[in-house]
């Protein structure tokens, strides 16, 4: 039995009756989509390989688009950094820090293949697998280690212009991703058309972000540095291009607040559907120890 979650936003008409099959598990048909390198010479993973993106293309008249970034935490100093994507002189060549071992093709089922909406079903569709470390938020170097999401995504975006999207008007992206990726969608959503450049004018946005709302409490966890303190250094080195001037003029110095879900959701105008559990498992399994 699929169950989901409708949320009505009346300024949008084919994704304000969509029951979204990002926040579904019970959907087990697939989508294959194919591997496309950006050539971006910044759009790279946090080892320096070239990044790139999963694409199929939907139905001849579809007007509607999905581009949707993958999850997988991130790093926030020189040690966690090194257990994630191995040291400089032993890389592990994970697909979280490099490109070197990304599949041909992925299998993709939730959003990019739902079996009770023909809408989705038909749209084109965009996956960006997540190897910057960052959140999808950076463009910058720092401990000899590449954090570009930011650039990625403006490459990914490029590339969608390139092959329709906003070539006409009426067009409708889908623009989310789900933990880190709905984190960097969060960041990017009101920037998106802009980032889009002229194709942008002909394109409404939707943001569907799972699992962003992270929450600022102080952890009941000894091991465990806090939220804050990741995201604080984070934002100590990435650039962050996209922290929103309103948000930045009501947080000063705690600008890292405008990559904090807590602090940042509330200054999002564009429209957008969110998926967060009250009992989120990551956060509590690092804020209480378990």
């Amino acid at each position: 039995q699929v169950r989901c979650v409708l949320v009505w936003l009346p300024p949008l008409s084919v994704a304000m009756r969509t029951c979204f099959a990002v926040v579904v598990a019970a959907l087990a048909a697939s989508a294959e989509l194919a591997l496309v390198p950006l050539r971006d010479s910044l759009a790279v993973c946090t080892d320096g390989s070239q990044a790139g993106y999963y694409w199929k293309s939907g139905a001849k008249k579809s007007k509607l688009w999905i581009v949707y970034l993958e999850g997988g935490g991130w790093c926030w100093d020189k040690d966690s950094c090194n257990e994630r994507c191995g040291t400089h002189a032993k890389p592990n060549n994970s697909t979280m820090c490099s490109s070197n071992a990304f599949l041909k093709t992925r299998p993709l089922s939730g959003i990019f293949s739902p079996v009770q909406d023909r809408n989705l079903a038909r749209a084109h569709k965009i996956f960006v697998p997540y190897c910057t470390s960052d959140g999808h938020m950076g463009n910058a170097t720092a401990m000899g280690r590449h954090f570009r999401g930011a650039a990625v995504i403006q490459s990914v975006l490029r590339a969608a212009a390139n092959r329709g999207l906003g070539a006409a008007p009426g067009d409708q992206l889908l623009f989310g991703g789900t933990s880190a990726g709905g984190r960097g969608a969060m960041v990017h959503l009101d920037y998106v058309r802009e980032m889009l450049g002229s194709a942008g004018r002909n394109v409404e946005v939707l943001g569907v972000l799972d699992s962003p709302l992270w929450i600022d409490i102080k952890p009941f966890s000894k091991t465990f540095v806090g939220f804050d303190n990741i995201t604080s250094s984070v934002h100590s080195y990435i650039q962050n291009p996209h922290l929103d001037q309103l948000c930045l003029a009501q947080n000063r110095g705690f600008e890292w607040h405008c990559m904090f879900g807590q602090y940042r959701m509330p200054f999002l105008r564009t429209p957008y559907i969110v998926y967060a559990s009250q009992y989120d498992a990551y956060q509590l399994g690092n804020n209480v120890g378990h």
